[in-house]
């Protein structure tokens, strides 16, 4: 019965890990590098809130480089 038990936990730990791995993690990296990819290239241009698609895109792909993605 205890053998039972700490393979079930085992196994659900396992699932969370991967669900975390694989949907939670890449989710928050995307986010974040949204969010300082706009920042950035609104300061590059200077404009009001105003940005080009090339630097967001730039500065976009370079984040999900670093972090992994």
């Amino acid at each position: 019965m205890k053998n039972k038990i700490l393979i079930g936990l085992g196994i659900i730990v396992l699932l969370s890990f991967i669900f975390y791995w694989y949907e939670l993690r890449p989710t928050n990296i995307k986010k974040g590098c949204a969010k300082w990819s706009l920042d950035k290239a609104i300061k590059l241009n200077n404009f009001d809130g105003k940005y080009q698609p090339d630097d967001y895109n730039s500065y976009y792909s370079r984040c999900l480089k670093e972090k992994g993605l």
